[in-house]
């Protein structure tokens, strides 16, 4: 009874954790487009401030720690919503980006605050372009709820909603973005002493329209939904409950076979694509492994049982 109990009080818990999160959070971080960003903004606007900080917090402190090492991509995202969410104050023309490292496809060196104020975004007509999302850096990243509170301290929380972009206006606004002066000033090889780098303008380039024409023709209104770590580690819970209706020693068995299935599964499917596929094929062939163990130890531990049932013969 007491693993009955406990189980329980850990669904509640984990269910009560979970918060509602607009479909930005439900993408690969690459196939994030204007639409999405809008439908996102808008979110917070409608809530308020107060409200927008309080859920944005717990998305933030709802992030997998085991994938803080490859640049979480809740935090990023985190990272991308201030930038649109909070104006900069007055006398300042722009906040500073956040912290995760130097984009691997962008001259940031010699990339002015004053062309790019929403670095690493960038607006163009009424559209928001991801300028990139791969990250180099030594040290440690910032993470979300740090800037958040500098986003907040530094700037002025947006009243009015952002219009969503249609695919046409989105891709005429990414033309616009190319013909730009601040596109064209950018210098995609330079040098000086003691540093030097070479880097691809189309590839680069690329990756903008793209989003521009990943936008659906029909979009379906925002959905919301629970953040990925805490759908995770709820079903994880469900399952141990389920489990802990059997007897402790099922309930001490399934904990141990799908605990870390789980766990590696929730991470690959977080960080999106994994190094040798998508990562959301790698979780499920995770959680399969761990639970095909499982299954496996209850059948060895059921025939088990079974023999010690037995009679034994009575010696004449």
């Amino acid at each position: 009874m007491p693993y009955r109990i406990a189980a329980a009080l850990s669904l509640v818990l984990l269910h009560s954790m979970s918060v509602a999160a607009p479909r930005l959070f439900d993408v690969p971080l690459a196939a994030v487009t204007p639409a999405l960003l809008a439908e996102a903004a808008n979110h917070y606007v409608a809530l308020g401030e107060t409200e927008a900080m309080k859920e944005l917090g717990e998305l933030a402190r709802s992030s997998s720690p085991l994938a803080r090492g490859f640049f979480d991509g809740n935090d990023i995202r985190i990272g991308w919503l201030c930038r649109i969410l909070f104006e900069p104050g007055r006398g300042s023309p722009s906040s500073r980006p956040p912290g995760f490292g130097g984009l691997t496809d962008f001259p940031e060196r010699n990339m002015r605050p004053d062309h790019w104020p929403l670095f690493p975004l960038a607006r163009s007509g009424t559209s928001h372009f991801v300028l990139g999302h791969s990250y180099l850096i030594g040290g440690l990243p910032e993470f979300a709820s740090q800037y958040l509170d500098y986003s907040r301290q530094h700037g002025t929380f947006r009243q009015r909603p952002l219009p969503v972009p249609t695919r046409g206006q989105a891709i005429k606004d990414a033309l616009a973005l190319r013909a730009s002066t601040e596109w064209q000033s950018l210098r995609w090889k330079d040098s000086g002493e003691g540093w030097s780098y070479t880097l691809s303008e189309t590839g680069a380039w690329h990756a903008v329209p793209d989003q521009a024409i990943a936008i659906e023709e029909q979009p379906h209104a925002p959905a919301t939904r629970r953040p990925r770590t805490a759908d995770g580690f709820a079903m994880l819970d469900t399952l141990i409950f389920l489990a802990g209706l059997l007897n402790a020693a099922s309930l001490w068995r399934t904990c141990v076979c799908l605990l870390p299935g789980f766990a590696l599964g929730v991470w690959l499917w977080q960080i999106g694509d994994a190094p040798f596929g998508p990562g959301w094929l790698w979780a499920v062939l995770a959680v399969l492994s761990s639970a095909a163990l499982g299954i496996a130890w209850e059948l060895r531990a059921a025939r088990r049982a079974r023999r010690m049932q037995r009679p034994r013969p009575v010696p004449e």
